[in-house]
């Protein structure tokens, strides 16, 4: 009987650590979209791209569930400033240019830099494009609302 209490407590143990927080990057767009989260590294305000490419496809009106293992109050301690910048690209402008076309023409869609409490305005779901809900919270190109 004690050995069953000990193994049910390593496992509990174990689920407790493995618990994930989620952004919700939300295509809303009539075109496939690739996201980049700019969670480590560089960061904000160094907004170059990387040398390489780490982007995630989104499907036209789906949702990409981002998971980090940290609380989002850590993942923003780790940051060289307040802000998350996250990065959205036309999939065809990746599938028709070489990263460094993209990289020296800064070939973005937008770039969302977002604080944490964007983030927790948003309820953690982010969408492509912005919504009204977004109009003061920076981005580049700025908040149009006729996207």
């Amino acid at each position: 009987m004690g050995l069953i209490i000990i193994i049910l407590f390593i496992c509990c143990g174990k689920c407790a650590m493995d618990y994930r927080y989620p952004i919700k990057l939300k295509n809303n767009s009539n075109h496939k979209i690739d996201v980049f989260v700019a969670d480590h590294n560089k960061g904000y305000p160094d907004t170059t791209l990387t040398s390489q490419r780490a982007t995630v496809n989104i499907d036209i009106q789906k949702v990409h569930y981002e998971d980090f293992s940290l609380e989002y109050e850590k993942i923003f301690s780790y940051l060289p400033s307040d802000t998350l910048s996250i990065y959205i690209f036309h999939t065809d402008t990746l599938n028709k240019y070489s990263w460094a076309i993209i990289k020296e023409k800064y070939m973005v869609l937008k770039r969302y830099d977002l604080s944490l409490d964007d983030l927790r305005k948003l309820d953690y779901t982010v969408p492509y494009p912005p919504s009204s809900a977004m109009s003061n919270m920076k981005m580049f190109p700025p908040y149009n609302k006729e996207e």
